[in-house]
């Protein structure tokens, strides 16, 4: 799809979906890791969460990440292409809607932890994530701005 669609006005995000919770997910074997290590060396953008980056990585998952090794892991993954790695799942749409990175991040911040808040006291799978259809709205409200280091 790369290929056929891409041209200087796109944008190409990828989210190597892989795993989570330091493993990866049942069907994934190491031969996808490496694939997806090619597919986002042709990346714009991509958005691992903490497994994700260690798998791509080849580094095994940290049980806890300080600031310092979390830059050195984004800077690893963006000699690999990418030219912006977010160490998140969340922000993509608003990149999509023109925000700018740091105003996407923040949109992104905000909205997850308002799903977190919305989600408190309700009894049902976690595996299904925070209760979306509660604070979709609030995806539309503006958002307060935050400093974020761009790397």
């Amino acid at each position: 799809m790369i290929d056929d669609f891409y041209n200087d006005n796109r944008l190409v995000v990828v989210d190597p979906v892989l795993g989570d919770n330091g493993k990866m997910y049942g069907p994934i074997s190491s031969e996808m890791v490496s694939e997806m290590n090619l597919l986002i060396g042709r990346a714009d953008i991509i958005t691992p969460n903490l497994t994700e980056a260690s798998l791509l990585l080849g580094r095994p998952f940290p049980e806890t990440i300080n600031e310092t090794e979390a830059k050195d892991w984004m800077l690893r993954l963006s000699d690999m292409g990418p030219g912006i790695v977010v160490i998140t799942s969340v922000l993509t749409g608003a990149l999509l809607q023109g925000d700018s990175l740091p105003l996407a991040l923040d949109r992104a911040v905000h909205f997850i932890t308002y799903g977190v808040r919305a989600t408190l006291g309700y009894s049902y799978d976690q595996n299904q994530g925070i209760l979306l259809e509660r604070i979709l709205n609030r995806l539309n409200f503006p958002m307060p701005v935050s400093s974020y280091e761009i790397l």
